[in-house]
């Protein structure tokens, strides 16, 4: 499953997924990783009472790491999100998403 290090607690948990890489094993204590028990049951893909059950350790299998980065606000980015040239400043497209959001209440 796919979660987010922000629902991770614990900064050593969140030191071992940090430090990981492709095709590790993180082995870590259950009872002070998730920051609720319906993110544990999410990421788990347990129920509620089988969460219950679960003593000691659990391990993640790396996978994949995805790394989410702010886009500059240039004309590359005006370009993909509203076609070439259609859009030429940061002021014109918050223009276009008001006017977006305007015929949404039509």
């Amino acid at each position: 499953n796919t979660f987010d290090l922000s629902e991770i607690k614990g900064k050593a948990n969140l030191a071992a997924f940090r430090k990981s890489t492709v095709g590790d094993m993180v082995k870590l204590k259950y009872k002070s990783l998730f920051k609720d028990e319906s993110t544990a049951t999410r990421i788990l893909s347990v129920s509620a009472d089988k969460l219950k059950e679960i003593v000691g350790d659990i391990s993640f299998d790396i996978k994949e790491i995805n790394e989410r980065v702010l886009a500059e606000m240039n004309q590359e980015f005006f370009d993909k999100i509203y076609g070439p040239n259609r859009v030429k400043s940061e002021e014109e497209m918050r223009l276009k998403i008001i006017e977006g959001i305007e015929k949404q209440f039509e």
